[in-house]
């Protein structure tokens, strides 16, 4: 019997062993002021910005997201287009599934200030003030399944918040002040407010 308690104690001691660990975080590779714009992102990934992006030409885009399986930490910095018309996106990733942004402000941009693709995820993003250029949203899906939570989408041109369809989903949500309304499609979650009532589509 000493064989197998031994080996019960062995497994046991790694088994709290690994729990104590601290578990390792995923690398994050840093976006950069000075390659804007557009800062480009090539290949799947985490991602962290390490300034505020200013992109001075009013057609260009302050991030463009060419691959999928990518998450973009703005790291409470601004992206801040120059107001003043023009076809530039905050964040574009339209054509891309699974990125995620959260955590900072896109404002002032030409067109759209975030848009995502399929499964996108938007959190703790302020987009206010876009659509310059005469249409763009806050926040927009161009696929299905999106999720944005814990946002701010004001005084952009278009809808606050626009999906593609009712698969995408919106939750904690503060829309006020949009041109063109509070939110196109999606699925109310709870938790909004649309123009100071709690009453969104």
């Amino acid at each position: 019997m000493r064989g197998p308690a031994i080996i019960a104690a062995a497994v046991a001691l790694l088994i709290v062993f690994s729990l104590g660990r601290p578990l390792q975080a995923q690398a994050q590779t840093k976006l950069k002021s000075s390659e804007c714009c557009p800062v480009k992102i090539k290949k799947s990934g985490s991602y962290i910005l390490t300034g505020k992006l200013d992109p001075g030409n009013k057609n260009a885009d302050a991030i463009e997201v060419s691959a999928s399986n990518v998450a973009i930490d703005l790291n409470g910095f601004a992206i801040t287009g120059p107001n003043t018309g023009g076809s530039g996106i905050g964040v574009d990733a339209a054509a891309q599934e699974n990125v995620t942004v959260r955590d900072g402000s896109v404002s002032g941009m030409g067109a759209v200030g975030i848009v995502v693709g399929n499964y996108g995820v938007v959190r703790a993003v302020r987009a206010t003030g876009n659509g310059v250029g005469g249409s763009g949203a806050g926040i927009q899906c161009t696929g299905a399944s999106c999720f944005f939570a814990d946002c701010i989408a004001s005084g952009n041109s278009s809808p606050g918040l626009v999906f593609l369809d009712t698969s995408s989903g919106y939750q904690n949500n503060v829309i006020t002040g949009n041109t063109g309304g509070t939110v196109s499609s999606g699925t109310n979650m709870g938790a909004n407010v649309c123009n100071s009532t709690a009453t969104c589509p």
